[in-house]
């Protein structure tokens, strides 16, 4: 029984490393971060372009990060910049929701309605309940898909 106590706390069954939920990014407590946030959540979007370039530059290769570059280059039209910072998110993680969802509504504003619908398959796939899947079939639908 005490050889099954150590193996399993050193595989960290037993030590609560399995945390149940999404875990916070590492950069959400840093100000940019927090401060790019109010920007989004105001549609100030260029204000909060050179936060989350300079934040990912200090934690490069966030599938977040780069989604909300896409996001907010998306809401100021710059759709070219858009899709870059969308195609590395997602090459970084294909099942990252957000950049699906974001990247679907992309396609749409697009015209690329084949794409968004693939994304949306995608995320049935993934999570055929969660927002991002909903958001994404709305936005379809809205368009008239």
């Amino acid at each position: 029984m005490r050889l099954l106590m150590i193996i399993g706390m050193s595989l960290g069954l037993l030590s609560g490393a399995f945390a149940v939920g999404p875990e916070e990014p590492k950069f959400s407590a840093e100000p940019d971060y927090v401060e790019a946030e109010k920007h989004i959540k105001a549609e100030a979007y260029a204000k909060a372009i050179p936060l989350l370039v300079k934040l990912d530059k200090a934690f490069p290769n966030e599938p977040e990060l780069l989604n909300w570059l896409g996001f907010t280059h998306r809401k100021l039209k710059n759709y070219p910049v858009a899709k870059v910072f969308y195609d590395r998110a997602l090459k970084i993680d294909p099942l990252y929701k957000p950049a699906l969802e974001y990247q679907g509504m992309w396609f749409i504003e697009m015209g690329d309605i084949p794409s968004a619908k693939a994304n949306l398959e995608r995320l049935r796939k993934i999570c055929a309940a969660c927002e991002e899947t909903k958001d994404l079939e709305d936005a379809l639908k809205q368009a008239g898909h």
